[in-house]
């Protein structure tokens, strides 16, 4: 499978996902008092993370100076075990991301404490995943999630 997305095409989709997950903690789930409301915050946290995933895509892409994901996913495919994985579910791994976008989290203690409950948080299996959530669990992982896409897009290449 091929992978056309443009770093362009990867931030606006990391905007565009982190903007969902907000509205998905608005007014209207918090006075809904049906008890599904509380499953559908799942999403939001899918969502949250998934837009962390395409900032770390888009700077990885903006880094290496390549135009398109499926040219970073190449390069690290020619560097045999030495590289990163990046196709199927290993191409949602948020730490791998991570390396492959060359950024170090860990170089702001409060980075680093949002960065570990996002990732304790969130996986690409979310997209199935059942279960109610707490609002306030939620919310923290969502702000998480935007200090951290912020952080990502602010870095330099």
């Amino acid at each position: 499978m091929a992978f056309t997305q443009t770093e362009k095409q990867f931030r606006e989709a990391a905007q565009r996902h982190l903007a969902d997950a907000y509205r998905l903690l608005g007014d209207a789930a918090a006075r809904c008092s049906c008890e599904a409301c509380s499953k559908h915050r799942v999403g939001a946290v899918y969502l949250a993370g998934y837009a962390v995933e395409c900032a770390l895509k888009a700077h990885a892409i903006r880094r290496r100076g390549k135009t398109l994901w499926e040219e970073v996913v190449v390069e690290e495919e020619g560097k045999g075990r030495r590289g990163v994985r990046l196709r199927g579910a290993a191409g949602h791994s948020l730490p791998d991301l991570l390396t492959v976008a060359g950024l170090d989290v860990t170089v702001s203690p409060s980075m680093h404490d949002r960065w570990k409950l996002l990732a304790a948080a969130w996986s690409v299996e979310l997209r199935y995943a059942a279960g109610a959530r707490s609002r306030q669990q939620v919310r923290a992982v969502v702000v998480a999630a935007a200090d951290v896409h912020d952080w990502v897009l602010r870095q330099p290449t």
